[in-house]
């Protein structure tokens, strides 16, 4: 299969989902115009059924593929929608980036019943919404060299509250008792009040993904939380592969990824103190034909090979 036969179509500037995608050898489009979706005027244009004037592609783009991947996106099955209208004989591939919440239930149940395959990275959402099974793929570091790591402290975790910061603390406390260096950062949530912690910088905003490579390139293992709800492999996953590092996470499914070894990921349950034990193991290295299901093309290719 060509890859220029493919059609994907997300916000193709957003930092994570967009522009690692660039010049992959496939055709990549933004959903919506500057990848910006206005509530106020898809109502609207609803009304007049002119919802199309809002979309970055256009209908002769949708004409020449017949194998489109779209992304997770504010009314897709609206979206969907308009791209059986331009071309009856595509193949629609849905993807969700996140677990699944609200409006984005129903627009799954609406995209199925339109015969769109809907797939998830999360093992959860598929049994709850009947999805595919996809993990995330990992095209961050394929146009990008951090140079050697320089190590600056033993753990790194970066990531938004959204209900971790009890569990990180209590992480925190055994890697002070234990004299293990940590980087921790927190992004706020808006209307919840913080104090200050020692140990932890909050933040105001998001920081660009780059640096955060950059900064997790200087641990040795990186920390990952998920949020209620969440069973998939996040990018903190992909970036332990990917760079090299060792992961704590409280992903209990992870011991059952191929590329698991418990060497390299400590799996938290209630064995908090055993993590310096953990660290002090020689790390085993993963096989790259294991790395390369993660890589960009291969994703891509995955959602219309014949199995």
């Amino acid at each position: 299969m060509d890859l220029n036969e493919i059609l994907f179509l997300t916000p193709k500037n957003d930092p994570v989902i967009g522009k690692p995608f660039w010049n992959k050898g496939f055709v990549l489009e933004s959903i919506y115009k500057n990848d910006h979706y206005s509530e106020r005027k898809f109502k609207i244009l609803s009304l007049l059924n002119k919802e199309h004037i809002l979309f970055a592609f256009n209908k002769e783009l949708i004409k020449k593929h017949n194998k489109i991947i779209l992304s997770e996106c504010a009314q897709i099955s609206t979206v969907a929608r308009y791209i059986y209208i331009y071309n009856r004989q595509v193949d629609i591939k849905a993807y969700f980036w996140n677990i699944l919440k609200g409006k984005y239930v129903e627009e799954v149940e609406k995209l199925q019943k339109m015969g769109v395959e809907t797939y998830t990275f999360d093992i959860g959402d598929c049994q709850k919404y009947n999805m595919k099974y996809k993990p995330q793929p990992y095209p961050y570091l394929e146009d990008v060299y951090l140079g050697v790591p320089d190590i600056k402290y033993s753990c790194y975790f970066c990531a938004a509250d959204k209900g971790r910061l009890s569990n990180l603390l209590k992480i925190k406390e055994v890697l002070e008792k234990q004299n293990i260096p940590f980087y921790f950062k927190v992004l706020k949530e808006k209307h919840k009040k913080y104090y200050a912690i020692n140990g932890i910088e909050f933040l105001d905003e998001l920081i660009d993904y780059n640096r955060v490579l950059k900064e997790t390139n200087s641990a040795d293992c990186i920390v990952e939380l998920l949020t209620k709800g969440q069973k998939g492999y996040t990018l903190r996953t992909m970036e332990a592969l990917f760079l090299n590092k060792k992961l704590i996470t409280d992903n209990l499914n992870i011991r059952f990824a191929e590329f698991y070894h418990p060497n390299n990921i400590f799996i938290l349950d209630k064995n908090y103190e055993d993590i310096k034990e953990f660290l002090s193991l020689p790390k085993q290295p993963i096989p790259e034909h294991i790395k390369e299901k993660y890589s960009c093309k291969t994703w891509i290719k995955s959602f219309f090979e014949v199995k």
